[in-house]
């Protein structure tokens, strides 16, 4: 089967969170199983400064072409590398005036020209697939930044045949982002005008929304998350939206690399160790312990969160509890 997934973030070339992971690993997991799998990103200032460093070889993969979003167009290019130990392909869209920048987005939430930057992205992979005869039979979006691929193959007109047989997945990694702008935002789109009610919430241009409408499969990122978001404490407004496409709602837990997270190979750990060596373990514990400024022989237990420093994590409940937990030893 090919498959092709489109993400604003793909590690290790663009990443600030789990989106980037997930991207970076699940498709050389899909072509270890046998699929042709390719992976489609911006062209961003961090991958190509990641690339020089290390010498990482990248090549022209199509002649540039020209895209027109809202009423102005763009000249984009494509460049070719490949995931690291891998034969995973990644092409990667070039643009300098949207993604030759010092950071991935400029806003919080992605606010910041990315009806735009994103539009002419999926505009762009698409138009490059369609000219490399490299349309997918899955057609993978991940979150808000490439929803409109689902939308472009359900509502564009005319269709584009060479997509005929594409069905779209869009996984949902985090649902508080959901790529919302002013109602003047759809012209970016190159939506036909008839759906626009597919894609508008609350008055708003609302890219999450439309992808959810327009997908044939949403999935989570666990069965768990998957539940949550069907409700209004998880869902973000959204969950009426989600509750209504049933079955189509499917939650399938997030895996870890384990060519990259294995402590017996791991070079970013002091001390390398597996299951008949865990005494690397504590060695390792003891100089975490030292790193920040602890006494290395304190035997109580190390509590560690890895996260962003925001209230939908939780970090607001773990202040009021942090006198009592650092009382108990911990």
């Amino acid at each position: 089967m090919r498959i092709a997934h489109l993400s604003a973030e793909v590690s290790p070339f663009a990443k600030t969170g789990g989106l980037g992971d997930v991207v970076g690993a699940l498709p050389i997991a899909q072509a270890d199983l046998g699929h042709e799998v390719s992976v489609w990103m911006p062209y961003y200032r961090t991958a190509r400064e990641w690339m020089a460093k290390r010498n990482t070889h990248v090549e022209v993969a199509a002649e540039p072409i020209t895209v027109d979003v809202g009423f102005q167009t763009h000249h984009v290019g494509l460049l070719k590398t490949y995931l690291p130990d891998s034969k995973v392909p990644v092409y990667m869209v070039a643009n300098d005036r949207f993604f030759d920048r010092a950071n991935i987005y400029d806003g919080f939430f992605g606010e910041d020209d990315g009806v735009v930057r994103y539009s002419v992205f999926v505009r762009a992979v698409m138009a490059f697939m369609r000219r490399m005869w490299q349309a997918p039979d899955i057609l993978h979006a991940h979150d808000w930044h490439t929803a409109l691929a689902p939308m472009a193959l359900r509502w564009d007109q005319p269709n584009a045949w060479e997509f005929n047989k594409t069905a779209s997945v869009l996984t949902i990694h985090n649902l508080a982002y959901q790529g919302m702008y002013g109602p003047g935002a759809y012209m970016n789109l190159g939506l036909p005008d008839a759906v626009r009610g597919g894609v508008t919430w609350g008055g708003a241009v609302n890219l999450i929304k439309g992808g959810i409408q327009a997908a044939d499969l949403i999935t989570g990122v666990s069965p768990t998350f998957a539940r949550e978001i069907l409700g209004p404490q998880g869902g973000f407004g959204l969950d009426p939206l989600l509750r209504s496409r049933g079955n189509r709602v499917v939650g399938i837990l997030n895996g870890i690399d384990t060519k990259v997270w294995n402590p017996r190979v791991d070079k970013k750990i002091p001390h390398n160790y597996d299951r008949g060596t865990l005494g690397g373990k504590l060695e390792n514990r003891r100089s975490l312990l030292a790193l920040a400024g602890l006494d290395r022989d304190d035997r109580g237990m190390v509590i560690g969160m890895v996260t962003r420093l925001t209230e939908q994590k939780g970090v607001d409940l773990l202040f009021p509890a942090v006198g009592e937990i650092l009382a108990q030893g911990i």
